[in-house]
């Protein structure tokens, strides 16, 4: 197999494991949001249930509409996810739940 799609798996899934292993800071991200730090627990259990209906989703997509096509939307829907952690000064703890 040719050394860059392995360079890019390697990356993404470095990606992957820095933003899974972050999720400690949640509970302190609430707190200076002014929410209490129970509610990162909502939001993670949220973004559990989001991530397992997701692969249910993708593995029933894939074969319809192509890989190409499903890793696109799945990156603008990740996009889409951190802009709504990114708001929750803004939105609240309904922003982190959407994001979730």
């Amino acid at each position: 197999m040719p050394l860059g799609p392995l360079l890019l798996y390697l990356l993404a899934s470095m990606a992957m494991a820095l933003c899974y292993g972050s999720t400690f800071l949640l509970a302190d991200a609430l707190t200076e949001a002014g929410f209490a730090a129970a509610q990162a627990g909502t939001v993670i259990g949220l973004g559990t249930v989001a991530t397992l209906l997701g692969a249910v989703l993708a593995g029933r997509w894939a074969t319809p509409l192509g890989i190409l096509p499903l890793v696109a939307c799945a990156a603008v829907v990740m996009a889409l996810a951190l802009l709504c952690f990114a708001a929750i000064g803004a939105w609240g703890l309904v922003a982190a739940c959407t994001g979730g």
